[in-house]
């Protein structure tokens, strides 16, 4: 009998999306499942509908509880989990059929403590169909070391939470930042620390919903200044653990300034606000230029900061709006 598989979902007010994401989870190819749902104090019917899914799949479980953000969620749901391993989705997003069954053959046929799939980034309200895949997992293998300079130089590896196959221990030993938004942000390299081999596919099995209106694609608010200080704890980290690789926690550090000050700006954002993460902008600029493993846009928009950090917002919030407009595809242009 095959090993069974655990799924944590959170849900909050997901109403429109919830039996969606549900489905393609229950119609999932590898079938031995246990799956968590994790009724964050909803409002809408996302109580109601948990209840109905998991009277009718005996693999479903909902556990209710009062408000406690995402994290709370996670971690709620991967303390309720009885499988060695598991994987996150988010409820208002969905996955392929053969989404967990690459996940299990990358991690077997690699011996990998860590599988991980790409994501497909969707606008809310797109219809997709599930194209069963080719089979073809070409897999790249990474120690932790390789696996956090990948993910910092944003090239293989993306910092979500979701898209992953993980061992439930490691998430007994860290945990999500209660709270705070940018949990998997804080919580990555912790994770990633502690395996010994870690196996990325290129293939898409995850689609992930861009909302407009959910915290993290919202224009700027205060609250978003906390990526600063979770970059330079991450940078930290970096230092102390892994320094040869430091300059690749820089470049994080680097863009995720620059992409908050665009945002910003843009939004009128308090003078203090604006100043703090300029200085944030400029404290690793130097580092960026030099990095020939950073691409040569990165280093181009690192010499031009200290000239012209308005043209740079011009130009950034113009490749965003082309991007929307669906008249450029640009990915990482970073």
């Amino acid at each position: 009998m095959t090993e069974t598989i655990g799924v944590v979902i959170p849900v909050y007010n997901v109403e429109p999306y919830l039996s969606r994401c549900m489905d393609s989870v229950l119609k999932q190819s590898y079938t031995n499942l246990e799956i968590i749902l994790v009724d964050d104090g909803s409002t809408d019917k996302c109580p109601e509908i948990c209840d109905i899914y998991a009277t009718t799949d005996k693999r479903v479980k909902v556990y209710h509880k009062t408000n406690g953000g995402v994290a709370d969620a996670r971690i709620s749901g991967i303390k309720k989990l009885t499988t060695k391993y598991f994987t996150m989705i988010d409820a208002d997003d969905f996955v392929k059929t053969e989404y967990i069954q690459n996940l299990v053959t990358i991690r077997d046929n690699y011996s990998c403590d860590i599988a991980i799939t790409s994501a497909i980034k969707i606008i809310e309200g797109t219809d997709i169909d599930d194209v069963k895949s080719d089979g073809n997992l070409e897999v790249i293998q990474y120690d932790p070391e390789a696996a956090l300079e990948d993910l910092y130089y944003r090239k293989n590896i993306n910092v979500y939470p979701h898209g992953k196959l993980y061992p439930k221990i490691y998430f007994e030993k860290e945990q999500f930042n209660i709270g705070e938004i940018y949990e998997d942000l804080s919580i990555m390299h912790r994770i990633f620390s502690q395996a010994t081999k870690i196996g990325v596919s290129s293939h898409s099995d995850y689609y992930y919903v861009q909302r407009p209106h959910s915290i993290v694609n919202s224009e700027f608010n205060i609250k978003k200044m906390i990526q600063i200080p979770i970059c330079e704890n991450i940078v930290q980290y970096v230092s102390d653990n892994y320094p040869r690789i430091l300059n690749s926690a820089k470049s994080k550090y680097f863009i995720t300034a620059l992409n908050l000050y665009v945002e910003a700006v843009a939004c009128k954002a308090p003078p203090a606000s604006v100043n703090e993460i300029k200085k944030a902008i400029l404290k690793y600029n130097e580092d960026i230029c030099r990095d020939k493993k950073n691409t040569l846009t990165l280093r181009i928009i690192g010499r031009t900061v200290p000239i012209s950090l308005g043209f740079l917002v011009k130009a950034i919030t113009f490749l965003r709006w082309m991007q929307k407009k669906n008249l450029i595809s640009v990915n990482k242009p970073f």
